[in-house]
């Protein structure tokens, strides 16, 4: 199985911090089915792999693989490889995250931090 697909999966709902069953639930799949995406255990079509990816909003190349570019709004960006920091150090980056985004508006809006 392409375990490509399935770790980048598993990276962008811990990032995004979406339920197995959540994603099962939007998609139409069951939530088993989405643990079997999710640990290389199956495959999902590729109409699957489209809804999944307009869901996280990313592009079914970057899932498949293809590119290490995501696309999100129409804006091409770099995803962050985030398969190597657990769950607490995720958590950390999404506070800092949050800091950052309070700063930019504190500053003004388009102003550089």
């Amino acid at each position: 199985m392409d375990t490509k697909y399935s770790t980048r999966l598993k990276t962008a709902i811990e990032s995004l911090d979406i339920s197995q069953a959540e994603l099962a639930k939007k998609t139409g799949v069951t939530e088993a089915t989405i643990s079997n995406y999710i640990n290389a255990k199956k495959m999902p079509q590729l109409s699957v792999v489209e809804k999944i990816a307009d869901i996280l909003g990313l592009s079914v190349d970057y899932l498949l693989g293809r590119t290490t570019h995501m696309y999100l709004n129409g804006n091409s960006k770099d995803i962050l490889d985030l398969s190597k920091l657990n769950k607490s150090e995720i958590t950390e980056l999404k506070y800092f995250i949050s800091f950052l985004e309070y700063k930019r508006k504190k500053l003004g809006k388009g102003e550089a931090i």
